[in-house]
Order: C-alpha cells, then structure tokens, then sequence
C-alpha cells in the first residue's frame, strides 16, 4: 500500500518570536478603527445648529467658543473638525450633547400642544421663490416620470432577447472604433472643463487661467474667446437650453451668465453668495434654475430669471466638487472632498440617502437616464454604480483607472455604457450592465481633467493638463 504523504504534528513550526497583542494594544487599535470611521462619515447629522448651542459646546471642550470674523455657519464647521481629528474630543462631546438633551427634556413642558423636537439638519426657510420653484419641480417631475414609466413599459412588454443582444453587440463594435479625428491646443494654462452645445456644433471650454473659448467640435476652429471670464480656475460650464446663455463658475467664488450670439460673448451677470471656489454649475432640466457647487461645503439653487439664490444647502464636511439632476428633476446629488455622495430632494430640501462607500473624494457623478442609477468617480480610481430602489443594496464597482477618476457620464440616449477619463491619461469605456471594458482610447500626453458626450452624435470631447481639446469620432455608430 503506497505511504500516504503529508506533514507530521511533530514537523510543524513553532513561531517562538510570536508577541501576543496586549488589551493596551487592542484599545489602541479599536480607537484608531473608531477614530477612521469617525472621519469618514463625519457624523455631521449629530452637530446641532443652534449658534448658541454649539459655542457652549466649544467652550465645554476646552476651545474659544468664537473667533474673530467668524459666523455661525464657520463655527459649525470648526467644531465638525476639532471632534473628527480628535477621539477623545468626539467622546467628550458625545457626553455634552446627552447632558445637554436631558437638560432640553426636563426643562420642556409636556403637554399635547408642545413643539415637536427640532431637527439638527441646516435648512433654508422657504420664501414665496422657493415654494414656487418647489411647485414647478414637483409638477415637472411627476410628468416626467410618469413618461419615463410608461416607456420602460413598453419596452418590456416588447422585450426580445435577440434584438436586444444583436443591437449591442454592433455598439460595442462601433464603441471599439472610436478614434481621435482632432485636438488643438487652445489654452495657456490646463483645460479644465469642455462641454458640447446641446443642439449645435459647438462646444464651450475653460481653463485654469480664468479664460473661455467656444469652439466649432467638427474642425476645432475657435468661434470666440473671453480671456478674464474668472479670476483663477474655471469649475463649470453650462449651456442653456437655446444655447443664448453660458453659465460658469470660477476660483473667485462667483456664477457668472454670459450671453452668447453670432460668435459673440458677453457677460450678462454675475450671482454672489460663495464663498469659495465654484467647483461645478449645472442647469436643471426645467430650464429655469441653476444648481452651483462649491469650496465652501455648499451647494445653491439659483432662479435663473430673476438673478436669485433660493437655496443654500449645508450638509458635507468638505468641499464639494461636482453635482448633478436627476433625468426627472426632482433629485440634486452632491460629492465632493469628504469621499461621500449625497442625494437631496429638491422638492422637499431634505437630504435622502447618503452613498458611503469610496475610499478617497469622489470628483464626478452623473445619473443614468432610467432614473434609479448613479455613477460616481473617485479618486480611488474606481467608478461606483450606485442602485437607489434599495439604499441597503451594495453598490457595484468598476475599477477603471490606475489612478484618479475625474469624470464619469453615462450615454446620454439609454444609458448602456459609462465613460470616464482619469489622470491615467485614458478614456474608458464600460458597459453599464456587465461592467466589462469595451474600448480604451489613448492620445492625451498629460492628465485628463474632463470629458463630454454628445446624445446627437458619436462625439466624445476632452482636456485637461496638455492644454488642448481632443475629439473622439466614430461615424459607424
């Protein structure tokens, strides 16, 4: 009988160098898990918002309660980031905020007219401005969810597999013959956002010099420049619908309207109220307000037409880098430097959900047209489809770039595949549904800072660190 082989008890290695982890050494290692998720989520929902309130709880920590020149809104952020870089702070606090609750609830008068308890969450009160804003999003956005509906209705009463396969198997094809038809240098400084008119062949750009150029996207011609559109860094970019307005935001802190006709420039308005760096401007779908995000750990909702802010919205514990509306416009979703998305109903102002996953700030995010996805890109170098039907779900993760994903967006049409660009230097190509790459384009010779598709063409811009706008063509689409 053949001798069974295998290791004898008597053979194995004793580790006699072993050094058992003490209680001291457990502690410390569950404090510093303890202070991580602490910084992550930043436990901002537990901060109150009474002034008064939170320099009592400055004071009981053992810091000045104000500093000079600072308001309401700095001190709550300054208390958000004693409590998360310090663990013996954020118990300490933790311990305040019991005693001062159980002060609240004996000093309150329990009979069935009292107030309800005061939520902690910053909000802006509603004017006669923003109700009707409300009102208008609210009527928009069942409209347009009911049509959205009744199409994916009709499409899966019409499903047929071998229609379905065969139509995407020729787009992947025609997605892998993507090729660079042009590029042009056409700043002094990196170009940090492109995006192609809804309807024209135009594109508009921006740079970090403050400059903005419109540009023909078929031969690169330039249309018109505006050198000190902003002081510093261009964040955003936007069309109007009717392609006559151009909105921006900048490194100075502002949103500024230009009017755009026969290959002329001119700025209109300027919207004040940031107070740091303007990352990123987008139009909401009704056309008539305007969504800014920013440095200052807010984002704002602007009325158009009458040159107004009618919504500031606190929440994140970092900047804020980029936001985007829902297809139906009733959601904004923000993200920014604190590595969490956030999605707000504008219809109520509250903050719904939180998407808490990514490792490092997420830069970009764009939501699929069938309503209940979002993309995210992070500086993780991953892209995170995120599933909202089911805030317990996880969500799904694409490892795109080999290093920071700085834009995401999904085709505009039906939403079967995500693009994205990174400082790898590549555009990538997934599907949405498999997640699996389908085409890589390689051409940028410095880091990519953004990208834009076009719904009415094969068109793919992009820019970045090289200083020029390159076009990505496929004709056979």
């Amino acid at each position: 009988m053949e001798e069974k082989k295998g290791i004898l008890l008597e053979d194995l290695e004793i580790d006699l160098d072993h050094i058992p982890i003490s209680n001291q050494d457990k502690t410390s290692i569950n404090d510093k898990l303890s202070k991580i998720k602490i910084q992550r989520h930043g436990r901002i929902f537990d901060i109150p918002t009474d002034d008064i309130q939170i320099m009592e709880i400055l004071k009981r920590l053992g810091v000045e309660g104000t500093l000079p020149n600072e308001n309401a809104r700095l001190r709550r952020e300054r208390l958000i980031g004693i409590i998360s870089d310090d663990l013996t702070l954020f118990k300490k606090f933790e311990g305040h905020m019991k005693e001062l609750d159980t002060t609240n609830a004996n000093n309150t008068l329990s009979d069935d007219d009292g107030d309800e308890e005061e939520e902690e969450e910053f909000y802006t009160v509603a004017d006669d401005d923003l109700i009707k804003a409300r009102k208008l999003i609210l009527q928009y956005s069942i409209t347009n969810s009911m049509k959205r509906i009744k199409l994916e209705k009709e499409l899966a009463n019409n499903f047929n597999w071998k229609n379905v396969l065969a139509s995407k198997r020729n787009l992947k094809t025609g997605l892998k013959r993507y090729e660079l038809t042009g590029s042009q240098v056409i700043a002094e400084r990196p170009v940090s956002v492109v995006k192609l008119a809804p309807q024209s062949k135009l594109l508009a750009s921006g740079s970090w010099d403050g400059a903005i150029s419109i540009v023909d996207n078929m031969n690169l011609e330039r249309k018109t420049h505006f050198q000190a559109a902003h002081v510093g860094k261009i964040g955003g970019i936007e069309w109007s619908n009717d392609e006559a307005y151009l909105f921006t935001g900048g490194e100075d802190c502002l949103v500024k309207v230009f009017g755009y006709e026969k290959n002329d420039l001119t700025s209109i308005d300027t919207l004040k109220g940031h107070q740091g760096r303007v990352s990123d401007v987008k139009l909401h779908p009704l056309g008539k307000y305007l969504g800014s995000s920013s440095f200052d750990n807010t984002w704002r909702l602007w009325d158009i037409e009458k040159k107004k802010e009618i919504l500031l919205q606190e929440g994140h514990s970092k900047e804020i880098f980029s936001l985007a509306f829902h297809t139906d416009g009733s959601l904004t979703a923000t993200a920014g430097f604190d590595s969490i998305g956030m999605i707000w109903d504008l219809r109520s102002g509250k903050n719904i959900m939180n998407l808490i996953g990514h490792a490092k700030p997420i830069y970009s995010l764009d939501w699929a047209p069938n309503g209940y996805q979002l993309a995210t890109g992070s500086g993780d170098g991953t892209i995170k489809i995120w599933d909202l039907r089911n805030k317990e779900s996880n969500c799904a993760s694409i490892f795109a770039h080999k290093n920071l994903v700085t834009s995401v967006q999904y085709e505009k049409n039906n939403g079967g595949f995500v693009f994205s660009a990174g400082y790898d230097k590549l555009i990538k190509i997934h599907d949405s549904k498999t997640y699996e790459s389908v085409a890589t384009l390689e051409g940028h010779t410095e880091k990519i800072l953004t990208l834009d598709t076009s719904p009415i063409s094969n068109l793919i811009v992009s820019s970045g660190w090289d200083r020029t706008v390159k076009i990505w063509d496929n004709d056979n689409i």
